[in-house]
């Protein structure tokens, strides 16, 4: 008989300064209003099916009978931090998205609202938040050892970017000596075509 193996998702920087309206991205690469804090809805109709995809995909991850573990992963940019993102090592100044503790940072709502259990206010069983700080989701965080706790062998990856962040996150999945799959209706790049 076969031996089965473990697979996990990674869902990859579904935030706001990249998904909303009035986020970094959407704004010509300045923040939104610090107050403003406007309810998500989907920028267009790519995004809201792309949204749609992975929340099917989170739900379909969890019922299954052996659960899979999903990891959110998550960007924070900032100049207080060792690694620098290479935008902050052109210009310490330059404006980034997904700055710590900011609006834009969050995730967008619909994923928001699946990630934390409704009694415990933490995120469900089997599930991590992790927090980078470059485009790569295992350089200096908590996901590789995460992974290896749940004996994990395989990896879904869905988000975006999928030319930067998703796209190194899979890379170094893959040098880690995992089987690492990219679902192409799951990820999304605000550069058009290299979504696909």
């Amino acid at each position: 008989r076969q031996k089965k193996l473990r697979v996990a998702l990674l869902i990859v920087d579904l935030q706001k300064d990249f998904f909303h309206k009035r986020g970094f991205s959407y704004l010509g690469k300045r923040h939104a209003d610090k107050e403003a804090k406007p309810e998500w809805e989907p920028p267009d109709k790519q995004i809201k099916r792309l949204i749609n995809n992975i929340i099917r995909l989170i739900k379909e991850a969890r019922s299954r009978s052996e659960r899979v573990p999903i990891a959110y992963v998550t960007a924070e940019y900032g100049s207080a931090y060792a690694v620098k993102n290479r935008r902050l090592l052109k210009d310490p100044k330059a404006s980034m998205p997904c700055r710590p503790s900011t609006w834009g940072a969050s995730l967008i709502d619909p994923i928001l609202q699946l990630v934390y259990d409704s009694k415990s206010g933490r995120p469900h069983p089997d599930e991590i938040i992790i927090r980078k700080h470059t485009y790569d989701g295992f350089f200096q965080t908590e996901l590789l050892e995460f992974l290896q706790r749940h004996q994990i062998k395989v990896v879904v990856v869905a988000g975006a970017e999928s030319n930067v962040c998703l796209m190194r996150t899979a890379e170094s999945a893959a040098l880690y000596q995992f089987m690492t799959v990219i679902l192409g209706d799951c990820v999304w790049s605000h550069i058009g075509d290299l979504g696909n």
